[in-house]
């Protein structure tokens, strides 16, 4: 579908583009890591009606050409070279601030009333399963073999009772499989693994 475009937020000193991006609808007006210019006149559509493969390209092209402030290769403000929205390449320095950020957070008693009242009944349908089974189908998992991976078949205890299972713990309590498996091995929020497990 041609839903979607490129756009650019300018400078006010001399017009040139300080960031690049991709969307559709109003996107152009959301949420930014960069604050989005109060002059509209300073919000400007490169190219509109492309697909989304096409606005990805144009994107990346853009990115390549005026350059990124972070790896010191231009004068956008990006952190991403774009086409992929936040999974696209960041800089060292980024990931390192953003790591200090992260490091250490416990998530509130009211966070995880809110991850846990997030409507996810669309993942227990058949052709969801089916799709993501599909997907999957002769990939092995990434996180086997990495530290902190715990396996879905540990047992685990929470506060709201014992489970069998990550997953089932997961979808009785309609909290995403990787916040429980996250706060299990870390033993935040009062999740962890049962230690009679054979797994531990």
């Amino acid at each position: 579908m041609n839903i979607y475009y490129v756009y650019a937020y300018l400078r006010k000193s001399d017009n040139t583009p300080y960031y690049i991006g991709k969307g559709k609808g109003k996107r152009i007006f959301g949420k930014h890591s960069v604050s989005v210019p109060k002059d509209k006149s300073k919000i400007v559509i490169l190219e509109s009606n492309l697909t989304n493969v096409g606005a990805c390209a144009l994107e990346r092209r853009q990115i390549r050409w005026y350059g990124r402030k972070d790896l010191g290769t231009g004068i956008l403000r990006n952190l991403t070279d774009g086409g992929e929205g936040n999974s696209g390449t960041r800089s060292v320095e980024w990931r390192k601030n953003h790591s200090k950020k992260v490091t250490g957070k416990i998530k509130t008693p009211e966070t995880i009333e809110k991850l846990k009242n997030i409507d996810r009944s669309y993942m227990q349908t058949d052709s969801y399963r089916k799709k993501m089974s599909e997907a999957k189908k002769g990939t092995e998992s990434k996180l086997k073999g990495i530290r902190g991976f715990v396996p879905s078949s540990i047992k685990v205890s929470t506060p709201f009772g014992n489970f069998v299972s990550l997953r089932d713990a997961s979808e009785k309590l309609n909290i995403t499989l990787y916040h429980i498996s996250k706060w299990c091995h870390n033993n935040e929020n009062g999740y962890s693994i049962i230690k009679e497990s054979l797994y531990c």
